[in-house]
């Protein structure tokens, strides 16, 4: 029966509701919005809502007084009075549009004074943020170069390190220890020569060996 009533309001509503004297608000987003009934009706009021850019009607709650409750759409986050229509937290394109309570007397129907809500407008300007904290400046320390003759004391030596170098420092010794196997090695094939030499000093000339007793001498061959 309800849902019938509604239909039924929904179509006077779109006749006759919006010739009334329209109160027209602007509301903030997420601002809570209360809307009055101000005539008084016998039974049951309902609320209708006409949404904006011509989306349609829509039955968004009632009141009985018999039975001293409201009812509301399922998922509604509103609140019905015995009076009014309170919108805890508007929202723009949800909630935007003409509202009216409806009610039958004497077997007429009748309509409240009609409210329309409008969202204000969003500022899409962001202002800059100002740095209010004050930045703490850290020192920078550099490190100290690691030179090749840090280890050396006096002037002169620091004299010899730029001018040799860093890799003349690794080259030097490298050459020293090198120079110094090769002259080793040199001194040790000579002295194996020398004592092979004395050990055997006719070991290039072979000595024809002795003949065994009871064989002859083979003559030697004719010279021609």
């Amino acid at each position: 029966m309800a849902l019938i009533l509604s239909v039924l309001c929904v179509v006077l509503f779109g006749f006759h509701g919006v010739e009334g004297n329209v109160n027209e608000r602007v509301i903030k987003e997420n601002e809570p919005v209360t809307i009055t009934c101000e005539k008084n009706y016998p039974t049951t009021v309902f609320w209708l809502q006409l949404k904006e850019n011509g989306q349609g009607f829509e039955y968004i709650g009632s009141f009985s007084k018999s039975k001293k409750a409201g009812k509301l759409p399922e998922g509604s986050k509103n609140e019905v009075t015995e009076k009014n229509f309170h919108i805890n937290s508007f929202e723009r394109q949800k909630d935007s549009g003409t509202y009216s309570c409806v009610f039958i007397n004497n077997n007429q129907l009748e309509f409240s004074s009609i409210t329309k809500l409008h969202g204000g407008t969003v500022s899409t300007t962001i202002k800059p943020k100002v740095q209010t904290t004050h930045i703490q400046t850290v020192p920078t320390t550099t490190k100290a170069v690691v030179t090749c003759g840090q280890n050396s004391k006096g002037k002169k030596a620091e004299k010899i390190d730029v001018l040799l170098g860093c890799e003349l420092h690794i080259f030097i010794p490298l050459a020293a220890g090198c120079g110094s196997l090769l002259v080793l090695l040199l001194i040790t094939i000579l002295y194996c020569n020398s004592i092979r030499t004395r050990r055997c000093p006719h070991h290039y000339k072979r000595q024809p060996r002795g003949r065994a007793a009871g064989h002859k001498t083979l003559p030697n061959p004719a010279d021609y």
